[in-house]
């Protein structure tokens, strides 16, 4: 892929930043690049690494609740009782920085069940847990609980608490689902029809509600929207048309500190056992997706193949409820290929995964398993086709994704080999990465004060440091920085009497007749200019490539003898602020009084008699104005007269 940056193009002081992406053979690139394999450090059978994901901008957690761990003195194994690992991107490698296991691990608490993140916040789900939030006894066999971490400024994710609900009973599985947001709430789902809400107060975490009559398949949160599936319910999304299992999603708005229910989303083609909120995620920008890997047909409702799986895109209205815009299916759809057994969600792009594919990236057959596909949203708000990643499971139940602006983080719990596809060890689990790829582009830019320029979608005329992300839908997306600088040219003269001085220095000048169509004055280039004919005069200036012109000065004072001497002139206030009075020295008969704009139009004319002293109203703008006294038919003397 290459750049190509064109010039600028000036067109009524407008300039446009062309940036042209040309593919040419050989440089075509797939946006979405692995750039990570990642498994557990000590991998054993039935690990099941990955079975979680989730990624937040650098930081990403995987669960492994098959781990059975030895985090206490000697050898003791505790079968099940699961950890988690976190991942950095440090630099441009993505890396394994903690394992972390319970405080009070134990046999099959399944700690890493599922797992969420979002900044410096992670939670973890122990849905067969059986101790309570201390880490004794509960007195109930199985209720769940969920543990929350907080990354510390030395980048150590501590754990901040372990939480368990107000409802509590065996095999409630408390912590089936998770999610959680930098704003300070935490959903955690059981599997017998409730979502607790935790709101974090001065680093303590307390429940604040219930969502009853949820029997909750999967939970996500982004900032103040939030989404439950429900795979079992029957009836659609106003209560009615019960079909067996055809499943349904909730969407709830924080208001306040409360979350309510804004809307209840069905599949406009929906039918029985299509499992409809198996999978679901939410964005802030008011997009949902809700997979559906039961259902049968096409976007079309038609091309029935059992199994194949979808997944339908939700947005925002005007009012906050949810309408369906599309519906999505795999390119190459095939039975029981269960696409949207995952699904997730960040602004521009949806992943979905269908983990019992066996088409390689082409959809041609292949003796692999389990897809990912990418789905890029464009400036019509459809999610259009864009990429398939392929053999990324093993014939496993679950292929889990996550994504958070380019980064897309998938697992895989039953692969059995490790980073470099070695040492089989069945079922111990894998993870990939995925970054989508980009050309960093910084460039520079100058243009002149009240001019423009057009970077990304938006004219820009003030200085600084402007970024614009260009997709590509075929190939790397570009982001392009212009760091942009506005020259300007100080054009103000100062006159002196018969001299005109530009006071813009270390530039080209070039002075000009006003009084004949701005026709220029040929040899006179120096800042400074002696006029030796009465008119109106301006400066072209030049400087770091701006031209700018002055205002025209009017000189009407060239050859004018002055016979009263000026010391004998008082001219007072000056500068004034309206009231000018003039005092002669001695009494004359006749004075008469002209004042000038710089343009040399007439502001005062008056006449006075047998005074030596007197006065007038200069009523008009501020500024420079040449003050012209008459005395007794003698030529006139010339004063300069400021205006505040």
């Amino acid at each position: 892929m290459k750049i190509l940056i064109a010039k600028y193009f000036h067109f009524s002081k407008h300039f446009i930043l062309f940036v042209s992406l040309l593919l040419s053979l050989g440089a075509f690139c797939q946006p979405w690049q692995k750039v990570k394999e990642t498994v557990g450090v000590s991998r054993e059978e039935y690990d099941w690494y990955g079975y979680s994901v989730s990624v937040s901008g650098k930081y990403a957690i995987v669960g492994s609740m098959g781990d059975d761990g030895m985090p206490f003195a000697g050898d003791t194994h505790y079968d099940a009782g699961g950890s988690v690992y976190f991942l950095e991107k440090q630099g441009s490698n993505w890396n394994q920085t903690q394992n972390i296991t319970p405080f009070d691990l134990d046999t099959s608490k399944q700690f890493g069940h599922s797992v969420a993140i979002d900044s410096n916040l992670a939670i973890v789900g122990a849905p067969w847990d059986s101790f309570d939030a201390s880490g004794g006894p509960s007195g109930a066999m199985f209720g769940g609980s969920a543990y929350i971490y907080k990354r510390n400024l030395s980048g150590v994710w501590t754990l901040m608490q372990k939480i368990t609900p107000s409802i509590q009973g065996n095999a409630y599985n408390f912590g089936f689902s998770v999610s959680i947001s930098k704003s300070g709430y935490a959903l955690v789902a059981n599997t017998v029809g409730n979502v607790f809400v935790f709101k974090n107060v001065s680093n303590v975490w307390s429940q604040t509600q219930i969502l009853s009559n949820l029997l909750t398949t999967s939970i996500d949160m982004d900032d103040s929207l939030a989404i439950v599936g429900v795979s079992t319910q029957s009836t659609d999304s106003v209560g009615a048309f019960a079909m067996t299992n055809a499943g349904a999603a909730y969407v709830y708005q924080l208001i306040g500190t409360n979350w309510v229910q804004k809307d209840k989303l069905s599949a406009y083609d929906r039918s029985a056992n299509d499992n409809f909120g198996v999978a679901v995620a939410i964005d802030k920008s008011g997009y949902a997706v809700v997979g559906s890997f039961a259902e049968d047909e096409d976007e079309l409702g038609t091309n029935t193949i059992s199994g194949a799986g979808s997944a339908y895109i939700f947005k925002r209205n005007g009012n906050g409820t949810f309408d369906q815009i599309q519906k999505l299916v795999a390119f190459d759809r095939m039975n029981g290929a269960q696409f949207g057994a995952s699904v997730s969600i960040d602004n521009t792009t949806c992943v979905i995964s269908s983990p019992y594919n066996t088409k390689d990236d082409n959809g041609i057959i292949a003796p692999i398993s389990g897809s990912i596909y990418m789905f890029d949203k464009t400036s019509n708000n459809n999610f259009v086709f864009t990429q398939k990643k392929s053999g990324l499971a093993s014939g496993g139940p679950n292929l889990v994704t996550d994504i958070s602006e380019r980064t897309i983080v998938v697992g895989d719990l039953a692969n059995s080999y490790d980073e470099n596809g070695l040492n089989p060890l069945q079922d111990a689990g894998k993870a990939y990465v995925f970054e989508k790829c980009y050309f960093q582009n910084n460039l520079s830019a100058n243009i002149c004060y009240g001019d423009s320029i057009m970077i990304g979608n938006s004219y820009k005329k003030t200085s600084g440091i402007y970024s614009s992300h260009y997709a590509s839908m075929i190939g790397c997306d570009s982001i392009i920085t212009v760091n942009l600088t506005v020259n300007s040219v100080d054009t103000s003269v100062t006159v002196n009497q018969l001299t005109l001085t530009a006071n813009e220095t270390g530039a080209l000048y070039q002075w000009l007749d006003c009084n004949n169509n701005y026709s220029t004055l040929v040899g006179y280039n120096n800042p400074t200019f002696t006029v030796t004919t009465n008119g109106n005069f301006a400066v072209e200036i030049k400087k770091n490539g701006c031209t700018d012109t002055s205002l025209c000065y009017n000189i009407s004072t060239v050859g004018l003898i002055q016979k009263h001497d000026f010391k004998n002139i008082k001219v007072s206030p000056n500068p004034t602020e309206g009231i000018v009075n003039i005092d002669l020295g001695i009494s004359y008969k006749n004075i008469h009084v002209i004042v000038y704009d710089v343009f040399g139009k007439i502001i005062v004319s008056k006449t006075f008699t047998n005074t030596t002293a007197f006065g007038f109203e200069l009523d008009s703008a501020s500024g420079f104005y040449n003050l012209e006294i008459s005395i007794d038919n003698s030529p006139p003397n010339y004063l300069k007269l400021i205006k505040e």
